[in-house]
């Protein structure tokens, strides 16, 4: 035995050695499986029921446990187990085995410290892959198993609570909701309620005498329970909604006012007229008055068809040879000049339209916007033609000033279209700066100069956030009363608000708790419920989130 002490004496089995009353027997290892058979070393048994001591003997068996792995290797152990008759007439059990209580329990098949490893698996992640690791971890178990080891688990009631955060969340959005009960003091869940009616809220809070303080959005079934239940405790709306809900009806004002934009007018943009400008005005007014010169490339293709029909080659092999169309070979040959248009004289009157298109080229337009402009005037030539002729030049037109000209279009002349989102991030939120572009924020501050309303709702955001940069309770008091002067009818709902529940605003402004632990808790919570694969009742959910460490 001594030398199965030295191997084993740090394997998770070598407790069993020090466990009161338990001797190993024998140790044998067999296909990747450690066997241990041990026995109780005690002379007597204790029943459960009567609690009277036996030393008589009814029957010896073997129980089989699983116990926690070693170097990846199953570890089973044969426990040699005995059958005791009660010496106690007036006890109804007359037969039963001993038992080792804090290691191992009646009809168990595993050891207690294998179902608590197991356990914890199964509340961080869901029974499927617990199951699974499990099984690498050579101690195999079902999900179903997985699910009742978590089932189990006793949550602790946390009656000493002082500190709490309160949010509702959903069971299936829009249709059924829940509420979860975060300590703000840890940071972590301690309870699920399986709605959020009033009255389980009243009844989860009486339980809970300590609470000094409750963190909440505004919703009035919270407030309403925590007042009829702890009058006392002070309550705190949290900023992100109060500031949320204020976004969202300056929304609605922005839609409103909409029409009342206007809109900047089509006008013409001057642009710098540089060297490279005016070369391309040059070259198109050649082009338009005085035709179109051959492209060397062209002219070598020709010459380049002569010559191999000189040296022999047929007509059909110098089509083949330079890969083109049989008749467009025999023209290049027959043509007594080197020229690609073979005496055809172009009918298009491009003159006519010079204007039209150096127009197009000094504003950046494409070919086939010209062409549209022109045709409507009375052209009578083809899309090609008109880009055989000008294409090359309107190309580098478009390096030269296609970034600059679709801004200056863009901003100057064309209609802007007015995104009332947009406006009212620049209106409430103060990082406006990162999140809208330059262009966007040079147009809203022209809509705000040009129009008083808009530029009411920009004072009054500004205001309202200094109330909360200051935590100034004066300021939102003055706040309020500037809103009750100005017109906003929809401000004046949201103020009406405010006031209803201006106890937890103010607390809201003066301190610096929020909902934010629980409203990651929410977070949380989605994870795991997304987890559970269609197991998410409500019982299970409550144990994983509120025992789970991570989730």
């Amino acid at each position: 035995m001594n030398q199965f002490a030295n191997v084993y004496k740090f394997s998770p089995f070598y407790a069993l050695w020090q466990l009161p009353g338990i001797t190993i027997s024998e140790i044998s290892i067999n296909d990747h499986e450690v066997i241990l058979k041990a026995k109780i070393k005690s002379h007597y048994a204790t029943c459960p029921i009567c609690g009277k001591k036996s030393k008589r003997i009814h029957s010896v068996y073997y129980r089989n446990l699983q116990d926690l792995p070693i170097s990846m290797n199953s570890v089973k152990i044969k426990l040699q187990t005995r059958k005791f008759y009660c010496c106690n007439a007036k006890c109804h059990r007359k037969i039963f085995s001993e038992q080792l209580s804090p290691y191992f329990f009646p009809y168990s098949r595993r050891m207690t410290r294998v179902n608590d490893h197991i356990t914890k698996l199964s509340l961080e992640i869901s029974a499927r892959k617990s199951s699974y690791i499990s099984k690498l971890m050579n101690f195999p178990v079902s999900p179903s198993t997985c699910l009742r080891l978590v089932y189990r688990c006793n949550i602790p009631s946390h009656r000493d609570v002082r500190h709490i955060g309160i949010d509702d969340w959903a069971y299936r959005k829009g249709h059924s909701y829940g509420t979860i009960v975060v300590d703000r003091e840890t940071g972590k869940a301690i309870d699920l309620i399986k709605s959020r009616d009033n009255i389980d809220i009243i009844s989860w809070l009486r339980e809970h005498p300590n609470i000094e303080s409750v963190t909440r959005d505004r919703a009035s079934c919270y407030s309403k329970s925590v007042y009829l239940t702890h009058p006392q405790a002070l309550q705190i709306a949290d900023r992100f909604h109060i500031v949320k809900n204020y976004s969202d009806y300056i929304y609605k004002i922005v839609q409103k006012l909409l029409p009342e934009f206007k809109r900047l007018d089509n006008r013409q943009v001057a642009f710098p007229l540089d060297e490279k400008l005016k070369n391309g005005i040059q070259r198109i007014t050649d082009l338009a008055m005085h035709g179109c010169k051959i492209p060397n490339q062209k002219q070598n293709i020709v010459l380049k068809a002569k010559e191999l029909y000189r040296e022999g080659h047929s007509k059909n092999e110098v089509a083949k040879i330079l890969n083109m169309n049989i008749r467009t070979a025999i023209k290049y040959i027959e043509n007594a000049t080197n020229q690609i248009n073979t005496g055809r004289i172009s009918q298009n009157n491009y003159s006519s339209f010079l204007n039209d298109i150096i127009a197009g080229y000094c504003n950046d337009e494409k070919l086939s916007v010209v062409y549209r402009k022109i045709k409507k005037k009375g052209f009578n030539g083809c899309q090609r033609a008109l880009s055989v002729r000008f294409g090359e030049i309107f190309k580098a037109g478009k390096k030269r000033n296609g970034d600059f000209a679709i801004k200056k279009l863009r901003c100057n002349c064309l209609p802007q279209t007015i995104s009332p989102r947009k406006l009212t991030i620049y209106l409430t939120n103060r990082g406006y700066p990162k999140i809208l572009s330059s262009s966007e924020i040079y147009s809203f501050k022209q809509i705000r100069d040009m129009n008083s309303k808009v530029q009411k709702l920009w004072d009054l955001s500004h205001e309202f956030r200094s109330v909360f940069e200051e935590k100034s309770v004066l300021k939102l008091k003055d706040w309020i009363c500037h809103v009750g002067k100005s017109s906003f009818r929809e401000l004046k709902g949201f103020v009406k608000g405010l006031i209803s529940d201006l106890a937890a605003v103010t607390a809201a402004v003066k301190y610096d708790c929020n909902n934010g632990l629980t409203e990651g808790n929410v977070n949380r919570l989605k994870n795991i419920k997304r987890q559970m694969y269609g197991r998410a009742n409500h019982a299970l959910l409550r144990r994983k989130v509120v025992l789970s460490n991570t989730g």
